[in-house]
């Protein structure tokens, strides 16, 4: 199997987050392209950077140990929440730092303030202002899966919650700072969206109740201090999240992703009940994506506009964000390029 180049990933790029076409989107037209959002993650694909993020149209992304650099014309980009931990590689090669064994380590943690920190600079401004010319650029902020699932696993995440739910309610209380702060800083640079994730509330994890109680507070801040500043608010989860999908709207998020076949989800149930509430990501297998044939791929693709393009409000991507390193470079080109033949609007 061939690695990605960058010629592939260029490609790719011109795909994804067109300004014009997101806004289309998030009025819920059914006019133009519909954008598409493959991959988020190369995980490894690019031998430049197993972390290779673009889809914000090379903004720059808010990040306290951040590498960037640039090759070829593409930036890219290692995001890791250092003074929090240290993630290590994405496929599990390297040890996690787990840092946060109680309580108490949450409460020594610094609370993070990119403006005060000087995470925000003149360069950074200028360069989102020239990239949202022509791209609908989005930012970041940590959760629950950043601070304690991911770095600490999840079977202790599950445990704190389960027997500790004061140590979760200080999390959420840290992280909630945090956001506050993140928000912030990207609403100087006037970002258009914000993007968090609840990885770990998954259905298969979480029952829907469980999974309202841990975010509720912390979904519902974030979402409204977003829609202060103007800007659209995502929610990613991957797994089975059928039964989320009403706290979701509740909760006042404006897009979802995604909306995993391989958790149980089914695209045009997401629609119903999103229902021109909720922007929908999705929903291409992944593991089709990996071990499928170009041809086999194709009609998953076409499977996914069917079932997403009505009414408008939906972005063609995975059904997970991530594309394992398996993955054949001529699968993901297949997406696009069944995109770029059918996912227009007539």
């Amino acid at each position: 199997m061939r690695k990605a180049t960058v010629d592939d990933f260029k490609k790719i790029k011109t795909k994804i987050y067109k300004r014009d076409e997101v806004e289309k989107t998030y009025r819920f037209e059914e006019k133009g392209e519909v954008v598409t959002y493959v991959p988020g993650y190369f995980m490894g694909l690019i031998p430049v950077s197993p972390f290779a993020a673009t889809y914000m149209g090379d903004a720059p992304t808010i990040s306290y140990s951040s590498i960037l650099c640039e090759k070829d014309g593409l930036i890219y980009q290692q995001r890791e929440f250092g003074d929090i931990y240290e993630l290590g590689d994405w496929d599990g090669s390297k040890p996690v730092n787990k840092i946060i064994t109680c309580i108490d380590d949450i409460k020594k943690l610094r609370v993070l303030d990119p403006i005060a920190d000087g995470k925000v600079t003149d360069e950074m401004r200028r360069r989102a202002k020239e990239v949202k010319q022509n791209y609908w650029i989005a930012g970041w902020i940590p959760s629950l899966d950043h601070l304690l699932n991911w770095p600490c696993g999840l079977s202790q995440l599950i445990e704190w919650i389960t027997f500790e739910p004061a140590l979760i309610n200080a999390a959420n209380e840290y992280l909630t700072k945090v956001a506050l702060n993140f928000i912030r800083a990207y609403a100087q640079m006037e970002y258009d969206e914000i993007s968090t994730t609840a990885c770990f509330g998954s259905n298969s994890i979480l029952s829907p109740k469980m999974f309202k109680d841990v975010t509720d507070e912390f979904h519902r801040t974030i979402c409204s201090e977003c829609h202060k500043y103007g800007m659209k608010v995502k929610l990613h989860q991957c797994g089975n999240s059928v039964g989320n999908w009403e706290t979701i709207i509740d909760q006042g998020f404006d897009a979802f992703e995604t909306v995993d076949p391989l958790g149980g989800c089914r695209l045009s149930d997401a629609k119903k009940v999103f229902d021109k509430k909720v922007v929908v990501f999705g929903n291409v297998s992944t593991d089709i994506l990996a071990f499928g044939t170009p041809e086999e791929v194709k009609k998953e693709t076409l499977r996914s506009l069917e079932e997403g393009m009505p009414g408008g409000g939906y972005v063609l991507g995975l059904g997970d964000i991530t594309v394992s390193r398996v993955t054949p470079v001529e699968n993901i080109l297949t997406v696009v390029e069944v995109a770029e033949k059918y996912g227009r609007y007539s």
